[in-house]
């Protein structure tokens, strides 16, 4: 924001730091869900080769909750 855009709104009473809180909230929601969507992705990858490799054992695999 600019020098004089800021030195406005603080004469004006107006605050922006609820606004920047709120994105950095949005943001931080949005990390997490990448992380967690990443890691669903990796333990499904993971569970169908070692399915196959059971498969291959002749075992039967575990049953997923």
């Amino acid at each position: 924001m600019s020098k004089l855009l800021h030195n406005l709104m603080n004469r004006a009473g107006i605050s922006n730091e609820e606004a920047i809180e709120k994105k950095r909230q949005e943001l931080a929601g949005a990390i997490t869900r990448i992380v967690i969507n990443e890691t669903i992705t990796e333990a499904k990858k993971r569970a169908k080769i070692r399915d196959e490799i059971l498969a291959k054992k002749g075992e039967e695999p575990p049953k997923s909750a």
